[in-house]
């Protein structure tokens, strides 16, 4: 098959093996079932389905780009409820949002485009959490004095 002798001549070329029990493979919907069984078997590669997940992010991407990010927003709701229910100083609460909450978003961005809508969202869990909101109760944010 042509795109295996690609594959080979890219091993050649730069030196880097290809791991074939560790790759994936992925076709467009249109393509017909034994299609995808038969070059996938071919290729000697795993085939995935639509919004598998690697490393905690999804393979591919459909239309909705902001259903994408769902996963890692819920990540984020999740650690803050788990926090917010513990007294922390100041301090703490900026090592853990930088530790770990702007550490996902920062691994997200680094990969995908992440919409706006979702930076917003997220942006306001980590302000709601800095700044001791719960539920509906809102508290007062402080501003320092300009020199």
């Amino acid at each position: 098959m042509k795109l295996k002798s690609i594959l080979k001549d890219y091993e050649k070329e730069s030196v880097q093996l290809v791991n074939f029990q560790k790759s994936a493979v992925s076709f467009n919907q249109n393509t017909k079932p034994h299609a995808k069984l038969e070059n996938s078997g071919i290729l000697e590669m795993t085939l995935i389905e639509k919004y598998e997940k690697y490393l905690g992010l999804a393979t591919m991407a459909g239309r909705s780009k902001n259903e994408l990010f769902t996963g890692i927003l819920d990540r984020i709701r999740k650690k803050l409820k788990v926090w917010k229910e513990k007294t922390l100083s100041a301090a703490a609460r900026e090592v853990l949002i930088k530790s770990v909450a702007q550490a996902q978003l920062t691994y997200v961005m680094s990969v995908f485009k992440v919409p706006d809508g979702v930076i917003d969202e997220a942006h306001n869990l980590i302000t709601n959490f800095w700044w001791g909101h719960r539920g509906t109760e809102r508290r007062a944010h402080w501003v320092g004095e300009r020199s």
